[in-house]
């Protein structure tokens, strides 16, 4: 067994070694462990304030949608009126053209 032949010097280098590199180890895995952590956490609240700007943005088109469909509904109510022959507008249209 050769590994007892190795001398008191070499054994503390070793040590030393040994030790720089489990506090190394331990330092890098508890500083990505809690970095990670922190990064985790913004991410989390980027992504709900994301959906919420998103969802409000979807809703406020869908008002928009429901009105544009109401004035629409009205203008075709009004245009489904009685027309006038040979001019394709209504009477309505023709009092609105002249401005009574």
């Amino acid at each position: 067994m050769k590994s007892a032949d190795i001398s008191l010097t070499g054994k503390i280098i070793g040590l030393i070694i040994l030790t720089v590199l489990i506090v190394g180890g331990a330092t890098f895995a508890s500083a990505f462990y809690f970095i990670s952590k922190g990064y985790d956490e913004q991410a989390e609240k980027e992504v709900a304030l994301t959906s919420k700007m998103i969802q409000a943005n979807v809703d406020g088109l869908k008002e928009k949608g429901e009105r544009d469909r109401g004035l629409i509904r009205r203008q075709a109510g009004r245009s489904s009126g009685r027309r006038e022959e040979g001019h394709g507008r209504s009477a309505g249209d023709l009092q609105d053209a002249h401005g009574k």
